[in-house]
């Protein structure tokens, strides 16, 4: 009887043990809560009297708290719901997009892994009453250097750099300039991305810049695949010029893949020197028999080969 008593007393004073041990537990997460939240009020954008649009200036340059911490990923969850909810609000109800661009950049600062805050932000902000495609521009060059190889940044980026109304010809220097570190990246990105910057050289009147900053960009490209897809650019800026060899165009082309590809230094050199004259208007003329003439001497090598 004794024994069952004490068994009693001690299962009791366990459950009062265990008791207190989840009450310490729960006080604990709950002063916890009570400081993530208290913190959280002051990182987040305030939903009363916002700061007028023109105001809301983002320091991408100073890491966000939460990603020091680690606990990076969970606030920018957290946050990229509540940027849900404000954009649905504005869509739906008509909402002021007070705090909207404001989640958009605790988002993108507190989780530096992941790129679709700021590219969602980017395309979102200039729809926004009150702001337009400057104010997206620090997202994207923030990320366009965070995330190099996802091209989507430099191409949204370069489109709003040639909406410029006032200077078209400066707009599309720009955009070149935001789309040249495409041209170094790999196949995975689709051939007008990478392409592009050498257009718009092109169409600003400078063949001769956009050829030479082609075949530099070849010279540092390594996989074979794109390279190929360099030569038929150059293939086409050479069209693009009026420059054409009429029946030697075949035996020019692959005779010009042959000096781009060789070890020699000197041959590259040459190819490259004779690209750029054939696009200027003012060297044509004393460019086109060397064109011709590389040509010929291919296609009398080719029989050769074929003879043998």
């Amino acid at each position: 009887m004794n024994q069952s008593l004490d068994l009693i007393q001690i299962l009791v004073y366990s459950y009062d043990v265990k008791r207190a041990i989840q009450g310490a537990i729960l006080g604990c997460l709950a002063v916890c809560a009570m400081s993530l939240g208290q913190f959280a009020h002051m990182q987040l954008p305030q939903a009363e009297a916002p700061p007028p649009p023109h105001a809301q200036k983002f320091d991408f340059s100073t890491p966000s708290p939460w990603a020091m911490t680690g606990l990076g990923g969970l606030v920018g969850a957290i946050t990229w719901i509540r940027a849900i909810q404000e954009y649905a609000e504005i869509i739906f109800m008509g909402a002021e997009p007070t705090a909207l661009p404001g989640y958009f950049f605790l988002a993108s600062q507190s989780d530096t892994l992941w790129h679709q805050p700021s590219l969602i932000a980017a395309w979102a902000i200039p729809q926004l009453k009150g702001y337009n495609n400057a104010d997206a521009e620090p997202f994207l060059r923030v990320a366009a250097n965070r995330f190099p190889s996802k091209w989507q940044f430099r191409i949204t980026w370069a489109t709003y750099a040639l909406e410029n109304p006032t200077d078209s010809i400066r707009a599309r220097d720009s955009a070149a300039a935001i789309l040249l570190p495409l041209t170094r990246l790999n196949d995975s990105i689709p051939d007008y991305a990478r392409n592009l910057a050498f257009t718009l050289l092109h169409k600003n009147g400078r063949p001769e810049e956009a050829m030479s900053l082609l075949l530099e960009t070849y010279q540092q490209v390594p996989d074979p695949l794109v390279r190929h897809q360099f030569r038929v650019k150059i293939m086409d800026l050479l069209h693009r010029n009026q420059v054409s060899l009429g029946t030697d165009s075949v035996d020019f082309q692959e005779g010009l893949a042959q000096m781009l590809e060789a070890k020699e230094d000197a041959s590259r050199k040459s190819a490259h020197r004779l690209l750029v004259d054939l696009v200027d208007t003012t060297r044509r003329v004393q460019a086109l028999p060397f064109a011709r003439n590389l040509a010929q001497q291919y296609a009398d090598y080719r029989r050769q080969m074929a003879a043998k």
